[in-house]
């Protein structure tokens, strides 16, 4: 493996998960701000931005965003 393959690996990976991340719903979002005070703090009651948080990064950083819980 070289240094290239693995970037390019790695950035398909990537693309592959935001292209499958769930859409949140309004409750999953909430739920979302509620288990991420950092995020709540940022975003207050923004169930765009929370929703939005979770399509580009939530999601590749594990964060959990309730599904299955609401």
């Amino acid at each position: 493996w070289s240094s290239r393959d693995t970037t390019e690996e790695i950035g398909y990976n990537f693309v592959f998960r935001l292209m499958i991340a769930p859409d949140l719903t309004d409750a999953q979002a909430s739920c979302y701000l509620g288990h991420n005070p950092d995020l709540r703090r940022a975003f207050g009651n923004d169930l765009v931005a929370a929703k939005r948080h979770w399509r580009n990064a939530g999601e590749l950083e594990g964060r959990n965003a309730c599904i299955g819980q609401v």
